[in-house]
């Protein structure tokens, strides 16, 4: 995840973690001068960051119900090679043929997920769509349960 906001608005969670700790320390005695620059000041920090590129994490959701039969190589590939796509995982249990799987009911039961990022909003969005669109083609069950 913290590529992904490095990305889209410059720095993360412990940026701001540690920028609220530390971040508006003048003191040479604490700090060295010379990390000031790579320090996040707390104080200066927007409540709404403004966005540097389009970003998203998507959540993988399988539709697919009983023993693992196939899984969509293809379409996978096809994610991976997408301009938007800066980095994605399918978890083990849904690339094992034969493990049961069942659909996804929330976050805890998804898939896998997909980190996105592109300065392009139409490139981004057409992405983003096509991605969606995959999902319900990426696993095949048998459904015996």
């Amino acid at each position: 995840f913290i590529p992904l906001t490095m990305e889209c608005i410059g720095y993360n969670i412990f940026d701001m973690l540690l920028g609220a700790y530390l971040g508006g320390e003048d003191d040479p005695f604490v700090y060295p001068m010379e990390t000031e620059p790579e320090r996040l000041n707390w104080d200066i920090l927007p409540s709404n960051p403004p966005k540097r590129m389009n970003g998203a994490m998507v959540h993988l959701v399988n539709y697919a119900n009983g023993t693992l039969t196939r899984l969509n190589e293809d379409a996978l590939r096809e994610i991976q090679r997408m301009p938007s796509v800066m980095n994605m995982e399918v978890y083990p249990p849904f690339l094992q043929m034969g493990n049961t799987i069942s659909p996804t009911i929330d976050i805890r039961t998804d898939a896998g997920w997909v980190q996105m990022v592109n300065p392009n909003p139409n490139e981004f969005q057409k992405d983003y769509d096509r991605i969606i669109e995959l999902m319900p083609t990426l696993f095949e069950a048998n459904d015996d349960l």
